[in-house]
């Protein structure tokens, strides 16, 4: 009954005023994902990184090492480029990372690009990334949020799976708000998808808008960077 009642409420949203700052975005901007948001508490992500020191250790040794080469299509070497001059990490990491979200893309039904627009805001595509509530890596995931899914944050192939799988989760929950699915599920990545179901809306936080702002600049950007090659 409760969903019932989000859902309505979510579709009188739309009719009404409440997608006003979504429909406000770049007009190419085809936001559909969807992440589904579990809080830590800040004491919870210390002890985690604490405990993982081993484990940071290993993913800085990813981040200096040398990666494979991802498959040599336009698009992926295109994305590639961008990755690596984003990150600062050179063209065969770029390659690597971008590849990693092709595959991940392709398993779980998401637009590369707009993982790869969450990922550089997230990131800068970035595994030595790490915010101060304890989020990890590329996807910028919590320590429990991997655990729960079954994975290990400071791994890059697993950070960048997981970040796909759970922006996978909110594509699916957001689904019935049509051009806006994009939208809501970037902005419950940032707030929580309770926040954006409450509001009917990208809800009225200055980090969450700002955020969801800055993936679809990122969208555009990584567009026409690649010259509008992926299909």
């Amino acid at each position: 009954m409760r969903v019932t009642i989000i859902i309505a409420c979510l579709v009188l949203n739309l009719i009404g005023g409440g997608m006003a700052f979504a429909s406000e975005l770049p007009d190419d901007t085809q936001f559909d994902s969807m992440y589904y948001s579990l809080s830590v508490d800040d004491e919870q992500s210390k002890n985690a990184l604490q405990n993982s020191a081993n484990s940071e250790a290993g993913a800085q040794e990813s981040m200096d090492g040398s990666f494979p080469m991802a498959t040599s299509d336009d698009f992926t070497l295109r994305l590639g480029q961008y990755i690596g001059s984003e990150s600062g990490m050179g063209s065969d990491y770029g390659n690597y990372v971008a590849g990693l979200i092709l595959e991940n893309a392709s398993q779980y039904g998401v637009d590369p690009i707009l993982a790869a627009s969450l990922f550089e805001q997230e990131s800068h595509f970035r595994m030595d990334a790490v915010s101060g509530a304890g989020a990890i890596g590329i996807a910028q995931l919590m320590p429990d949020t991997a655990q729960q899914m079954g994975y290990n944050p400071y791994i890059l192939e697993e950070n960048v799976k997981g970040g796909i799988e759970y922006l996978s989760y909110q594509l699916k929950r957001f689904q019935s708000a049509g051009d806006l699915q994009n939208s809501f599920a970037i902005a419950a990545y940032n707030a929580g998808p309770y926040a954006v179901q409450n509001y009917g809306d990208v809800p009225p936080y200055t980090e969450t808008r700002r955020h969801v702002t800055a993936v679809a600049n990122n969208y555009a950007d990584i567009t026409n960077f690649t010259g509008g090659l992926y299909q």
